[in-house]
């Protein structure tokens, strides 16, 4: 039996999002983007991380402590793995919301007063740019949500139940530091999605 991996970038460093519901402080949509690093001072101290679908609490089915979810900083943004659960191990309310094609990523992270700038866009528009933040939660958004970043960054494969387990112990190894080797291969496999995701936009755009 196989099961299905997730992988790509929830965050892009600088990219301004789509629009955001209204934020207090400014009353109106905004736009957001984030400062290369903006979790690294969070995430070195190994926080437990959920993995959701929709940011529903009811949701949750994993995290960086059990191995189904990674998540890395690198040069072009916040990077994540998502192993979902054998279907037979879900709950109907999260088997049912994963039903559908999957749209994307999203976060949720606080972010005190200090940690983010206000500014405006270039058309004048709200826009607050996340310098730190601690990140809380990384969800799979399907099709009732419309995902913040612009760009479709992800890719998802079905993996069978060896290099599953493989991939969920290096994930759970690597987030609790107990070596580098186990670190590298939680990171190669998402450039492995990652490669596959490239090449599957090169070959659409040739064709």
């Amino acid at each position: 039996m196989s099961q299905r991996l997730i992988s790509g970038y929830a965050v892009l460093w600088q990219l301004e999002s789509n629009p955001i519901s209204p934020a207090a402080r400014c009353g109106a949509p905004f736009i957001e983007s984030y400062q290369c690093g903006a979790f690294a001072s969070a995430l070195a101290a190994r926080p437990t991380i959920e993995a959701r679908v929709n940011h529903e609490p009811s949701l949750a089915f994993g995290s960086t402590a059990d191995g189904l979810l990674s998540v890395h900083e690198d040069a072009l943004g916040l990077r994540v793995a998502i192993l979902l659960p054998h279907e037979r191990d879900m709950g109907y309310a999260l088997a049912y919301e994963l039903r559908g094609p999957v749209r994307g990523f999203s976060i949720g992270f606080r972010a005190g007063e200090d940690d983010c700038v206000w500014t405006e866009t270039a058309d004048g528009k709200p826009k607050r740019i996340i310098h730190r933040a601690e990140l809380t939660e990384v969800s799979i958004l399907t099709a009732v949500h419309n995902p913040a970043l612009k760009t479709v960054t992800f890719t998802e494969r079905m993996i069978d139940n060896v290099e599953a387990k493989l991939l969920q112990g290096s994930n759970r190894s690597a987030w609790h530091g107990t070596g580098d080797e186990c670190m590298a291969r939680a990171q190669l496999e998402i450039h492995r999605a990652q490669v596959a995701l490239l090449t599957h936009e090169i070959e659409a755009s040739v064709g």
